[in-house]
């Protein structure tokens, strides 16, 4: 754990993914990665001056098994003592209301909850854990759509969307 938290803030200095006095909201899903990804911003919490929220999205896919995950997120956060915020969506609904395939439904909501967070707690920054796995993804996707050698590129690390920047220095 010390050497990812150590490579998490050598690259938030790098890349300036934040300034002291700045509310970070992490989005946690209760994988391995966004878990690691919240342990290791509160482990720099104190060091760096930054404040965490934790925010989990239940998409109404899982029933029990989700409710259950969102409490082990719910519970992690208690035991770091890091805020916490949860929304259980009714996903199927809306992807049958609008149309939208799965995957971009949950994102768009899941994006909708992570600023409306952000929003209510005075937050600058949201941060999310990615894995080679979703960068490959990525790459790939773009190549499906037609991209050209300038746009074959994985997630990027920061990126501004609305009024917030959102950063994702987590990727194994």
């Amino acid at each position: 754990m010390e050497e990812l938290v150590r490579k998490i803030a050598d690259i938030a200095h790098t890349e300036r993914l934040w300034q002291r006095g700045e509310t970070i909201v992490v989005a946690v899903s209760g994988g391995p990665d966004s878990s690691a990804l919240l342990h290791a911003l509160h482990r720099l919490a104190d060091p760096e001056g930054i404040r965490l929220v934790a925010a989990h999205v239940d998409h109404g896919f899982r029933g029990e098994e989700s409710a259950r995950e969102a409490e082990m997120v719910r519970a992690f956060a208690g035991r770091l003592g890091v805020p916490f915020e949860t929304v259980r969506l009714d996903l199927p609904v809306y992807i049958e209301e609008t149309r939208m395939n799965a995957q971009a439904a949950a994102r768009k909501l899941r994006y909708d909850f992570l600023h409306e967070v952000a929003a209510r707690r005075g937050a600058a920054r949201i941060a999310l854990a990615h894995h080679a796995d979703d960068q490959a993804e990525t790459v790939l996707m773009r190549i499906l759509r037609g991209a050209g050698p300038g746009s074959l590129a994985g997630i990027p690390i920061r990126r501004r969307e609305k009024r917030w920047n959102s950063f994702a220095p987590f990727c194994v």
